[in-house]
Formats: C-alpha cells, sequence, structure tokens
C-alpha cells in the first residue's frame, strides 16, 4: 500500500476561481474531470506536504516549505461543493494534508538550495564524504552505501552526509510545473491536493 495525491487545479478569470480542464456535464450536473494523474514521486509528495512521505524522504533534512492550508476560501462553488465532499468522505483517517499553491509559488521555490543527505558507509570510505559538498564522484562503484534502514546500521560503518538540491532530490521538478503551465498558459493557476493511503 502507497501513498497517492488528488490534486485538481483552478485558474484565475475574470476576479473568480474556474475549475480546469474544463468540467463535464453529466445529467444536468456539472462534474470535475478525474483528479490529475502524477503517479506516486513521493519527493514531490514530501515537497508538497511538508513532511517525509516514502523511505528516501526520510534520508533528507527537508525544511516545511509548504505546510497544509486546508481549501482555499474563495474555492470555485463546483470544487467547494464537489471537493469537500470527496475529502470528507473518508476523512482524516484516510485522507491527510489538504492544502493549495498557486504556480507561481512552486515556480519561485529556492530550487537550487542545498539540503543534507545521509546514509551510512564502511569506514574506509569515510573520507570520500563531506557535509557540505555533493555526492562524491570519488566513491567507488563497488562501494556500499546504507540507506534506509529499519534496523540499526551494520557494523563497522559510519554516518555520512553530503548536499543535494532541492530539484535533484524532487527530481521531476521541471515536468511538473511543465505540467501545470499546459493546464492554463498564461492564466494564473493554483492546485487544490491531498493525500490518502
Amino acid at each position: 500500500m502507497g501513498t497517492d495525491i488528488t490534486l485538481f487545479a483552478e485558474r484565475h478569470v475574470l476576479q473568480a476561481w474556474q475549475p480546469v480542464p474544463e468540467p463535464q456535464a453529466l445529467r444536468g450536473q456539472l462534474f470535475p474531470i478525474e483528479p490529475i494523474d502524477f503517479g506516486r514521486p513521493y519527493e514531490l509528495f514530501s515537497l508538497l506536504s511538508g513532511s517525509a512521505v516514502g523511505m528516501n524522504s526520510k534520508l533528507v533534512e527537508l525544511p516545511p516549505f509548504f505546510s497544509p492550508r486546508g481549501f482555499p476560501k474563495d474555492m470555485s462553488p463546483l470544487y467547494k461543493e464537489l471537493l469537500t465532499a470527496e475529502y470528507e468522505k473518508y476523512g482524516k483517517d484516510v485522507n491527510w494534508g489538504l492544502s493549495w499553491l498557486e504556480l507561481q509559488e512552486i515556480i519561485e521555490l529556492e530550487w537550487e538550495r542545498c539540503l543534507k543527505q545521509h546514509a551510512y558507509v564502511e569506514e574506509q570510505y569515510v573520507e570520500h564524504f563531506r557535509s557540505d559538498q555533493p555526492y562524491p564522484e570519488s566513491f567507488p562503484k563497488d562501494g556500499k552505501l546504507y540507506h534506509g534502514l529499519i534496523g540499526p546500521p551494520p557494523d563497522g560503518t559510519r554516518k555520512v552526509e553530503w548536499t543535494i538540491s532541492i530539484r535533484e532530490f524532487v527530481g521531476c521538478s521541471e515536468w511538473f510545473i511543465e505540467q501545470l503551465v499546459a493546464l492554463a498558459a498564461g492564466d494564473k493557476l493554483r492546485i487544490i491536493y491531498w493525500f490518502g493511503c
């Protein structure tokens, strides 16, 4: 079982927020298109939720850039009705991290800011790592990097740190932004999202 994101988008047109893509009519009622599917990029989920999602996210000191804000107060009437009902259908036992972000906030994030990443290596490889430097190219290909450990680290290993940019950690920032820009190029756009298991 994994973590999924439920994500809808709105664009700001004529001083009001409107669903995008355009809702579909079914038996005289409007319904939003299915949530936008981005797969399960857990590092991106960690960034958007302000908490660690997945094993890799526990290896990085990721500040809570975006903390849950709840639903936006000026949400479109259709989303206010349907998304609120959808979120509350399963409640906080299943759904969490309800929030929204404007596309501009995502674009303007300090993507090159460095984070600390850590793992364990055998004693003879410790000297390759510097906590203020990127992952060392000098680390031997046959050297073992121990991370995501459930129990204690293996005997004869020590914790090492190196730096990684937010962009490198997330791994899909350009793709994610491109997908959002394609929804409403030239318009003000925001996403409304939450997570669930």
